[in-house]
């Protein structure tokens, strides 16, 4: 084989090799979606997850959505068309082909887990994840205290981290003498009719 044509192929095969990388670029990002890795939450606050797309020209939103990781709920749904779909505890926001915002609302221990932003577009199928975690200090989200039957209840909801609730009549503490239900993340707290009314 001459030394002319064996240059010549060797010219081939690097112009085809300069094809290749100069090509793979522009077509391996023709969509990404990015979130934040992580945020944390104060009890009781609000937070807004944000889920960003870049593109390059040309892209069609077929489907956008948030949902958390351990349920199949799709939330701020976003199709060809959007529809503000906000629910009890959270809201969305959509800039169309930008950003999918979602929030939660009064955010408590049951809100914690790992959020997907999810897109499929005519430029593929990306997603991307936030982790919500609630700040360690306690909190609960409402107390309320009601009289019957059985005597004063108070009723704890939204109780973070696991707790104890405690009746107090001066310096004398009555947990032995309460009934106490607890359910998932409530106290139902009642002191006995018999006993003098005591305070929390």
């Amino acid at each position: 084989m001459s030394k002319q044509l064996l240059r010549l192929k060797m010219n081939s095969l690097l112009q085809l090799l300069w094809l290749t990388f100069a090509i793979t670029p522009t077509t391996a990002v023709l969509v990404a979606v990015y979130t934040k890795e992580a945020v944390t939450v104060p009890c009781n606050q609000s937070v807004t997850l944000h889920c960003n797309i870049t593109y390059r020209e040309g892209l069609s939103v077929k489907q956008l959505y948030w949902f958390r990781e351990d349920k199949e709920i799709k939330m701020c749904e976003v199709t060809e068309s959007w529809d503000n779909n906000t629910h009890l505890n959270e809201e969305c926001n959509y800039t169309p082909n930008t950003q999918l915002s979602l929030t939660l609302l009064q955010v408590q221990k049951y809100d914690e887990g790992k959020y997907i932003c999810k897109l499929r577009s005519n430029r593929g199928v990306k997603e991307s994840s936030t982790t919500v975690s609630l700040q360690g200090s306690p909190c609960y989200n409402k107390a309320k205290y009601r009289n019957n039957d059985e005597g004063p209840t108070c009723v704890f909801t939204g109780v973070h981290p696991d707790g104890e609730v405690h009746w107090f009549h001066g310096a004398t503490n009555g947990r032995k003498t309460n009934k106490e239900k607890i359910y998932r993340w409530q106290f139902l707290i009642t002191w006995p009719r018999e006993q003098s009314v005591y305070i929390m």
